[in-house]
């Protein structure tokens, strides 16, 4: 028996069982627990795509890079409760960083497939078409193109009414995800990911087969989204061992930000031009509110000419929205149970 059959019978006894993390790649059945999670950072917001870095132990020392890229992913995050949060996304990276303990150490970058849509760009022209079905159309040009697009990444909207049609709308050397991004945003749209799988129960036989999948969901209803699995998260000195999750570090930054925006726009249909502004409603204390007083946001949007002029880009609703930057960050560190 060679040493590598050796470490491998070792690590057979370290399966994802009684992990905190579990890992799934594609369908589960070629990789199986060639991968196993060791730990993952990762950053996630509203509006926002999110990105993971997995850090995994294998036995294999030569695995080859490039056969992880575009790999669908499943990743579950256990709770104290016995609950499991999951996130589903692609291998956009992958990395060889040594070895630990005999086992070489590998590091898989783990994002939606929107996130991606960054490496597409091109300049085009819409007309006569709404927000939604122009981002439709974006999504459906992947997904035809796109054999893991389509089998991962989907698309819905949550919200009531119908947005107007553009007339004109331009994507002009921009990449795609940049313009989904910029109109969601210009109707005042937010977004967020919803994460699916084909079954629910951890491991189980029924699993296997199923390609982990994650939606885009836009709305405008901050109360639309479904409520946090938990009604409190305690806050606290760390201790080396918990019984249940909590926060125990909390960091909090300020910046100053554009006083106030102005915008204008034209209109091709008929020849008119549009003016709008507001300023910011956020408290920058005394010094900070004068610091900014001067500091005006001031565009053209001319890319995008709307058909009908109570929604275009000088309303001020629009505006509104301009002033409502990012003030304000906190970063939280906390710890799961185990």
């Amino acid at each position: 028996m060679s040493a590598l059959d050796l470490l491998s019978a070792f690590a057979a006894t370290f399966t994802q069982e009684q992990r905190l993390l579990t890992l799934q790649l594609g369908d589960g059945g070629r990789w199986g627990e060639t991968l196993l999670p060791l730990a993952v950072h990762g950053d996630e917001a509203v509006s926002d795509s999110y990105r993971y870095r997995v850090e995994c132990l294998s036995p294999d020392t030569g695995l080859e890079l490039k056969s992880l890229l575009g790999v669908p992913v499943r990743l579950g995050i256990a709770g104290a409760d016995g609950t499991e949060q999951v996130r589903c996304g692609v291998v956009s990276a992958a990395e060889a960083v040594g070895s630990d303990g005999g086992f070489s150490k590998y590091a898989l970058t783990v994002e939606p497939p929107f996130a991606l849509l960054r490496l597409r760009k091109t300049s085009r022209v819409f007309q006569d078409l709404s927000v939604p079905d122009i981002v439709r159309q974006v999504f459906a040009e992947h997904a035809a193109a796109n054999p893991v697009f389509a089998a991962v990444q989907s698309l819905d909207f949550a919200f009531a009414g119908e947005l107007p049609p553009r007339s004109y709308c331009l994507q002009y050397r921009e990449s795609d995800y940049d313009f989904v991004v910029r109109l969601l945003h210009e109707e005042g749209l937010a977004w967020r990911f919803e994460q699916g799988e084909g079954a629910t129960e951890r491991g189980s036989e029924a699993s296997r087969g199923n390609t982990p999948q994650v939606t885009l969901v836009a709305f405008d209803d901050p109360y639309s989204p479904p409520p946090a699995g938990v009604e409190r998260v305690r806050f606290h000195r760390r201790d080396a061992t918990e019984e249940e999750d909590g926060l125990t570090r909390w960091d909090s930054t300020r910046q100053i930000v554009s006083g106030s925006v102005a915008l204008a726009s034209f209109d091709y249909q008929p020849v008119a031009t549009g003016h709008s502004g507001d300023t910011s409603a956020v408290d920058q204390g005394t010094d900070g509110a004068r610091l900014q007083s001067s500091l005006q946001d001031y565009d053209v949007p001319a890319r995008t000419t709307l058909a009908t002029p109570t929604s275009s880009p000088t309303t001020p609703g629009c505006a509104s929205r301009r002033t409502m930057r990012k003030p304000s960050a906190s970063t939280a560190v906390g710890a799961y149970v185990g």
